[in-house]
């Protein structure tokens, strides 16, 4: 287990056995599924139905459809009734990834089920008895989305009973090269690579742990995936140097302190600035492989988003 967690399994070990609902707070890429599978796998719902829902992958007007289901012509294109998430994870546990993306009206419903632990489906009469445990998740500053409206406050208050931040991986250096050899195994066998022929130079670790991640866990992964694919699988090489390209320009973990140090940007300027470099290195391109959405381990509307809210235009704008 990762060291540099170790605090935030340690709060987690008090609500593991309860019905509590859990909101995991951190950045994008940061590791919150992994806390949702730790909490399932150590509760008395292990044995129940396990979903995982992106609030912010599904486009707001299907959002309750999808959540909590529908009737036979309930909309256009409602061709039977419907299950929705909330029912089918019925007696297990429902992680709601990304609620900070949810619609205002899908809140409306969500609020209601976890209130009366009951729903009534897109189009129904008849309410559904659920049992559902919640755990949430967001990298949104979930309390200025309360401040704006954007998010509802009595909501807030029910997913929330039990909170626990994920630290950033630029936080918790230590645990990379364990990580890494992690993604190595895992790499390896999905690309037919002896993982046993591999070096890595002490040189190569030091690098990733100088690096700032601003992609944490997530862009650690493809890093590594990235690097066995040019060293082992092009080059025919056994000595694994790894591949930070896409962030050549991003200043390492400690010139990123000094920089932030010398004219204390704003966060919201931070984030304009690094999301105008990513653009620049996919010269505009914002999905597929390799474009912003995949750099940044975010879901393109929330890209999308990001760029509205920061004045960045899209390149169809452009």
């Amino acid at each position: 287990m990762c060291r540099g967690l170790d605090n935030v399994f340690r709060q987690l070990e008090s609500v593991c056995a309860t019905s509590c609902r859990v909101l995991v707070l951190g950045e994008s890429g940061v590791g919150k599924e992994a806390v949702a599978d730790f909490l399932h796998e150590r509760s008395p719902r292990k044995s129940g139905p396990f979903l995982k829902i992106n609030c912010g992958a599904i486009p707001p007007s299907l959002l309750a459809s999808v959540l909590f289901g529908h009737e036979k012509g309930a909309f256009t294109g409602a061709y039977a009734q419907h299950q929705g998430y909330f029912e089918m994870a019925n007696g297990g546990t429902l992680f709601l990834d990304e609620i900070g993306e949810m619609s205002l009206e899908a809140q409306v419903y969500l609020l209601r089920v976890l209130d009366t632990n009951r729903l009534t489906r897109v189009g129904g009469i008849h309410p559904v008895d659920v049992d559902v445990r919640i755990i949430a998740a967001t990298h949104d500053d979930i309390m200025e989305k309360v401040h704006k409206r954007l998010f509802r406050r009595d909501l807030w208050f029910r997913i929330s009973s039990f909170t626990v931040s994920v630290p950033p991986l630029r936080s918790r250096i230590e645990d990379i090269p364990l990580l890494m050899n992690y993604f190595i195994h895992i790499k390896c066998n999905e690309l037919e690579i002896d993982e046993s022929q591999i070096t890595i130079p002490a040189d190569e670790i030091d690098r990733l742990q100088k690096h700032f991640w601003p992609g944490n866990v997530r862009e650690l992964e493809h890093t590594v995936e990235r690097s066995l694919i040019s060293s082992c699988l092009q080059q025919k090489k056994k000595t694994i140097k790894f591949d930070i390209a896409p962030w050549s320009d991003t200043p390492s973990r400690y010139e990123h302190t000094e920089e932030m140090h010398s004219d204390w940007p704003s966060l919201k300027e931070l984030e304009s600035r690094y999301l105008q470099k990513v653009l620049k290195h996919t010269r505009g391109r914002l999905t597929g492989r390799g474009g912003a959405a995949e750099i940044l381990g975010i879901h393109y509307s929330t890209l999308r988003k990001k760029m509205i809210a920061q004045g960045i235009p899209l390149p169809r704008q452009k």
